[in-house]
């Protein structure tokens, strides 16, 4: 807050708590998107064709245990709280991505055909 206050003056700080929120819960989805595209991506492999549900749900059931487990992890550091919510916004960044996959590939699939 000191370094935001330097750089832009007097801010709200309600407004630059609401801004904050958004900023790490867009990080959330954004980071657990990339780690459930890059398993979908490992367990495709070099294999081509349309999008299949069995590359899917181990790329959403990887991350989705990656947020427990760092929530767990969390919970015993003084500094953090540990929240169910977080979980919710990770998975939901995992099914993002596996949507955005699916929509990618089936573009590229029909135009190819």
């Amino acid at each position: 807050m000191k370094i935001w206050m330097w750089v832009n003056g007097n801010v709200d700080v309600r407004i630059f708590n609401q801004v904050h929120f958004l900023i790490r819960k867009s990080a959330h989805v954004t980071e657990y998107g990339i780690l459930s595209a890059l398993c979908f991506r490992a367990l495709r492999g070099r294999v081509r064709g349309m999008w299949q549900a069995r590359w899917m749900l181990p790329a959403i059931i990887a991350p989705l245990l990656v947020a427990i487990t760092d929530e767990w992890h969390q919970s015993f550091v003084p500094s953090r709280g540990s929240s169910g919510w977080d979980v919710l916004i990770d998975l939901g960044g995992a099914c993002l991505a596996q949507v955005l996959i699916w929509l990618v590939l089936r573009k590229h699939f029909s135009e190819t055909q």
